[in-house]
């Protein structure tokens, strides 16, 4: 346990069977947990949020510099489909926080890892699988709300399978002022699940080139976001590919994607679920340079924007069946099919919306 400590490292070594936390943290400088292996306690049931692999808890901004790599994190008991630990690795209102090249295992309770990060956090190369919840998820809460943006958050390069609910959460709860600015979401590789990527009051972030399959619902989805979604791969999911609420004066551009049988549920009742790329209630939506291809399955739309202003300025390689769907026009629109350019559905746009560099 770290109260108000500077400069200390907890290196190789192995820790198991513990209470409330294996390593805990508070209003500290320059921590340093390395290289070590942690295996939770028997009896946790789903849900359970009372014991933690790595802990930091906070209600004021107080601990920065911390590091934290190359853990091996599992959660045991003599049978790991019915024991284990509540959460992997916690921390609240830390800033300079680097979390790399960790393995995160089993955790039975709720997620692999859970930061409610203040600025500039780093969560790059770790390995997370089979968690109840979520595998990363980065959460402003009501209790650590501080009125300002969690600015420069970088989620990179993991692997995260075969968690219960999102791979990657960037979300920031009902009630919050705070929003996340500046975030990117990249190069991370991400299997099974509801939610491959779910992103909630995002300003300017991100998200590229992420591979993400075999969703139970969601390839990408994203609310109350601003910002580029551009050149992931995602296959295999039930519902949208990539779904998105655009605000209205906000721009989202999803450009240079790849799609491969998603939204195969084709359930008719419900446009989010039988389109490769979707969005509502308003803004600007550009979609261009997107690869839709299906296999045998029913999906209705490549694109429906039911609310949004919707502009495609060509290279988009759709299936020549696909429909493009949007407030006003419900027609197959095969145009949008061939590389036409300078295509724009109910609205012109002003210059700089349209090279996706600002909004209006």
């Amino acid at each position: 346990h770290f109260d108000t400590c500077t400069d200390c490292s907890v290196l190789g070594c192995v820790i198991s069977l513990y209470g409330d936390a294996g390593i805990r943290f508070h209003d500290s400088i320059g921590l340093n947990f390395t290289g070590n292996d942690i295996t939770g306690p028997s009896g946790i049931v789903p849900v359970d949020n009372n014991n933690f692999a790595i802990r930091s808890y906070q209600q004021v901004a107080g601990s920065s510099n911390i590091s934290i790599s190359e853990s091996n994190i599992s959660r045991g008991g003599s049978d790991n489909v019915v024991t284990g630990g509540a959460q992997g690795i916690f921390a609240s209102l830390v800033e300079r926080i680097v979390i790399s090249g960790n393995i995160v295992k089993d955790v039975l309770g709720q997620h692999g890892m859970y930061l409610e990060p203040w600025r500039d956090c780093v969560v790059d190369g770790n390995i997370v699988e089979g968690c109840h919840l979520n595998g990363i998820k980065l959460q402003c809460a009501l209790s650590s709300d501080i009125g300002e943006s969690r600015k420069n958050i970088v989620v990179s390069n993991n692997s995260v399978k075969d968690c219960g609910n999102v791979s990657i959460e960037l979300n920031i709860a009902s009630g919050a002022a705070d929003y996340f600015e500046h975030a990117v979401v990249t190069g991370n590789t991400l299997k099974g699940g509801l939610t491959g990527i779910y992103l909630d009051k995002n300003r300017r972030a991100i998200v590229s080139n992420n591979s993400i399959s075999d969703c139970g619902a969601y390839g990408i989805f994203s609310q109350d976001f601003e910002g580029r979604i551009s050149d992931n791969h995602i296959k295999n999911t039930v519902w949208a590919g990539i779904a998105t609420s655009v605000t209205v004066g906000i721009t989202v551009c999803i450009s240079g994607n790849t799609l491969l049988n998603v939204a195969t549920a084709a359930d008719s009742g419900s446009q989010i679920r039988n389109t490769a790329i979707y969005s509502a209630v308003g803004g600007f939506l550009h979609v261009n340079d997107n690869i839709f291809r299906r296999d045998g399955t029913t999906c209705t739309y490549a694109v429906a924007a039911t609310t949004s202003l919707l502009y495609m300025d060509g290279g988009n390689n759709f299936p020549l069946d696909a429909t493009i769907r949007t407030a006003t026009d419900t027609s197959n629109l095969r145009a949008f099919n061939d590389n036409s350019v300078g295509i724009i559905v109910n609205a012109h746009l002003p210059e700089d919306v349209r090279q996706g560099q600002g909004s209006r």
